[in-house]
């Protein structure tokens, strides 16, 4: 063989070679992207899970501050002023304060999150 051909041969080799690298590194490259768009797909997703959660509690929060500031007029009306009042308005705020979660001296705190 020749040295024109051998150089031929190992000309294509080479340059199949870096081809073969150049696109290698391409795919990887944008497989390492695809990945970190995953992961922070997951993370963004994690952060509205806690947030939901979070705002979860602040909900559980102001309905139980609802139902004390019932329970509060309801004793100040009953042992401290024995005034007339309006039960009904009383009643509709209690049917849509269903679910409140506990009475007003024992709500648990919650200390990690200082609510």
């Amino acid at each position: 063989m020749s040295h024109y051909t051998k150089g031929l041969i190992v000309g294509t080799l080479a340059a199949s070679l870096v081809t073969v690298l150049i696109t290698t590194y391409l795919f990887m490259h944008s497989l390492r992207a695809a990945v970190i768009q995953e992961v922070a797909a997951q993370v963004q997703m994690s952060n509205i899970a806690t947030q939901s959660t979070r705002l979860d509690q602040v909900r559980s929060m102001q309905l139980w501050k609802a139902s004390c500031a019932i329970e509060h007029v309801e004793f100040m009306e009953s042992a401290l002023f024995s005034l007339i009042s309006n039960k009904e308005d009383v009643n509709r705020l209690k049917s849509e304060l269903r679910g409140a979660p506990q009475p007003c001296n024992h709500y648990p705190i919650d200390k990690e999150n200082k609510l």
